[in-house]
């Protein structure tokens, strides 16, 4: 059976291992590196030609790093497979746009991450499954429209830590998340897609 090389990129250690550790298991894999700085994702992929690289969607500090690099590396080295991975749903499909051989949900069982990188490593082309293509980028949950009308209204973090009762480090996922889906780098510009699309904090 022919060795797949892969490196696995993410910025939490505990992830990077827990993959190194799960995936060779395979006899057929070998992870040749875990990064766990964006920046660095496409040296590494330089120096170890790996066949498939695991890459994380969502990095703390740069909300979109993760979907940059898939387009360095696939500028620099279209023939290296990308799997993009990530609790949030709604960057799986964006990572599709931006060229990524196939996407998958952090949460899923060790075996379906098994398959699917057999499958992009043999295959030429993977397909976005139905429930991940027909997710919304700009639709906001709950939480994060009621972090948004805050924000609408002008208040600072803290204040609408202390008004929804939460802590600032979540109001501060919430407004990461909320830049995501509006597909935005900072407040600023946030509040005005907010502004001039009022819908979107329509219950």
């Amino acid at each position: 059976m022919k060795t797949i090389k892969i490196l696995i990129a993410d910025d939490a250690e505990l992830v990077c291992e827990g993959l190194r550790k799960l995936l060779s298991r395979e006899s057929d894999f070998v992870v040749v590196d875990a990064v766990d700085m964006p920046h660095a994702v496409l040296e590494a992929v330089q120096q170890y030609q790996p066949d498939v690289v695991l890459m994380d969607l969502w990095w703390w500090g740069d909300a979109l790093a993760g979907l940059t690099e898939i387009v360095r590396i696939k500028q620099q080295m279209p023939n290296v497979k990308v799997i993009g991975f990530s609790q949030k749903d709604e960057l799986l499909p964006r990572a599709r746009g931006v060229g990524a051989d196939a996407v998958i949900r952090k949460e899923e069982p060790v075996r379906n991450w098994v398959a699917l990188i057999r499958q992009v490593h043999q295959a030429s082309q993977i397909e976005l499954p139905k429930s991940y293509a027909s997710l919304s980028d700009s639709q906001l949950t709950a939480a994060q429209k009621r972090v948004a009308r805050l924000l609408v209204q002008g208040k600072t973090n803290k204040e609408i830590g202390a008004e929804l009762f939460i802590e600032q480090n979540t109001v501060k996922r919430h407004l990461g998340d909320i830049y995501t889906r509006l597909d935005v780098d900072n407040a600023k510009q946030a509040l005005a897609k907010l502004l001039g699309n009022p819908s979107l904090l329509d219950d």
